[in-house]
């Protein structure tokens, strides 16, 4: 564990299980900061740390950190049958979700949104932000 003024991040270990985990054909999942390039299909994560709430002693107790997660997908086949991009969005996301809020506790907020890629038509995107609240001294996530 870091100092009790230092910011906790989990999305390396989150992003570690998302890869090992979700099932879907020649998936990529990386920190949305190291993405260069969108290639389809592609799970990015943005952990954002958040403010610590104080115990009364003045240290800091709990931080709720966000995390923003994106999905890019393309038409593709999926367990013999073939889905658009966003039919592969939505299985993804439903995917990540079990992973992020029955593994992590993580709260999503809001809903999820889909767009077409600025840049590609053919390429579905979709963005949902979720929320954790982690205790300082023992990492633990409360929902």
């Amino acid at each position: 564990m870091g100092r009790m003024d230092e910011p906790i991040f989990i999305g390396a270990q989150i992003i570690d299980a998302l890869q090992k985990e979700i099932r879907f054909p020649k998936i990529v999942v990386k920190d949305y900061y190291t993405v260069s390039k969108v290639t389809p299909p592609l799970l990015t994560l943005d952990e954002r740390p958040g403010p610590a709430y104080l115990r009364p002693d003045g240290e800091d107790k709990i931080v709720t950190n966000t995390f923003v997660l994106e999905i890019y997908t393309q038409a593709c086949t999926l367990n013999g049958h073939v889905v658009s991009a966003i039919q592969a969005c939505k299985e993804l996301a439903k995917q990540a979700q079990g992973i992020l809020v029955e593994r992590y506790g993580l709260t999503q907020s809001g809903d999820m949104i889909f767009q077409p890629y600025a840049t590609d038509n053919n390429i579905m995107r979709g963005v949902v932000r979720y929320y954790g609240r982690i205790d300082k001294r023992t990492e633990f996530i409360y929902q």
